[in-house]
């Protein structure tokens, strides 16, 4: 069972981050400087201890300015936390929260680094205050570069990884697409297609 399995989370993520900034110098060294990928920083989420933190901790988070990707705090959960993932994504025990976890530190830190791109360029402007352009362009790229990743990654990983990884994002894709179309209703959408 995941929940008696004793993980280095933060050396998962960090040889993850180390994958990801190898492929993005690979794929673009040659137009644009990102040898600062091959420095960030990985460390869990502040822990408050209070139930109105609980969605905080939970989150992932890229930082440019500090070059870091901070990922939920994962062995000091509570039982707060499981329940936030109950309520929210209908996880029915401890061990599904720890498994999205754990496949997440393959699939989300290639949306956060790809936010940490879009800082080190430094010349994306969006004057929208209501717009998700940042979001919406690391969320179109990320599978694409998780798959790139996974393939130059075959001798770290077991030969079946690349394919549950990629199942997950799709898995992920699927549910927030149900969500936005279920809970948050059509005038999501709307809005959406708007901007």
């Amino acid at each position: 069972a995941l929940e008696t399995i004793d993980l280095d989370w933060l050396s998962m993520l960090s040889q993850a981050v180390s994958g990801i900034a190898r492929a993005l110098e690979d794929l673009m060294s040659d137009w644009f400087d990102v040898s600062l990928l091959n420095h960030v920083v990985v460390q869990h989420a502040s822990m408050f201890g209070e139930d109105w933190a609980t969605p905080y901790e939970v989150c992932w988070q890229a930082d440019g300015t500090a070059n870091c990707i901070v990922m939920p705090d994962v062995p000091h959960f509570e039982t707060r936390h499981f329940s936030h993932f109950e309520q929210t994504l209908g996880h029915s025990c401890k061990g599904q929260t720890l498994l999205y976890q754990y496949l997440g530190t393959y699939v989300i830190p290639c949306h956060e680094m790809l936010h940490i791109v879009q800082h080190l360029h430094g010349g994306l402007k969006d004057s929208d205050p209501r717009s998700y352009a940042m979001e919406h362009d690391a969320s179109r790229l990320n599978y694409v570069l998780l798959w790139h990743v996974l393939q130059q990654a075959d001798s770290r990983l077991p030969v079946w990884s690349k394919w549950v990884l990629m199942l997950e994002g799709i898995n992920r894709s699927m549910i927030a697409s149900h969500r936005l179309n279920h809970e948050f209703g059509s005038a999501c959408c709307d809005a959406y297609r708007c901007w």
